[in-house]
């Protein structure tokens, strides 16, 4: 791979396939990617991120916590390290990720992605702020609907 223009080809093919769910082929061009700029903190966290969504949580929690140290605090990025905890039984863990994802400007999805870990821990009431923030700014984000709902009915509403 030597080019620039190369290079960003793949990157935006890595990207289709991903978005396709075509996640295999995916991984195998992210991979080659960060094998040429091994220190890219977006596509370790990209790589990451895919990794989580193939469950394969200990190689996500490596590259998402990677692209953190290099400095990479994007609300997307500490959301998906706290879900990697989340799913991997590590709470406590997820905790402080979660919290931070949330601290600045919350994308809709991040404050959705806490709103799990509230409804798991009984803070219905945090969990329905969060998810009506998220609808209000995203409307069609079915799992913010879903969380909400679910804390209502905790609640007897």
């Amino acid at each position: 791979m030597g080019n620039e223009h190369e290079v960003e080809g793949l990157w935006e093919r890595a990207c289709e396939l991903h978005l396709e769910k075509k996640l295999d082929e995916a991984e195998k061009l992210y991979i080659q990617l960060l094998e040429q700029n091994h220190e890219n903190a977006g596509l370790m966290a990209t790589l990451g991120s895919l990794y989580v969504q193939t469950k394969k949580l200990g190689l996500g929690i490596h590259f998402l916590e990677a692209a953190v140290k290099t400095g990479l605090r994007q609300s997307d990025v500490l959301s998906n390290l706290g879900i990697a905890y989340k799913l991997s039984g590590q709470i406590k863990k997820a905790r402080p990720y979660f919290d931070e994802s949330i601290k600045d400007e919350p994308s809709p999805e991040a404050l959705s992605n806490y709103s799990g870990l509230l409804i798991e821990s009984g803070q219905d009431e945090k969990c329905i702020e969060f998810c009506e923030r998220a609808i209000k700014e995203s409307p069609e984000l079915p799992i913010a609907h879903w969380n909400l709902a679910l804390s209502l009915l905790s609640n007897g509403v």
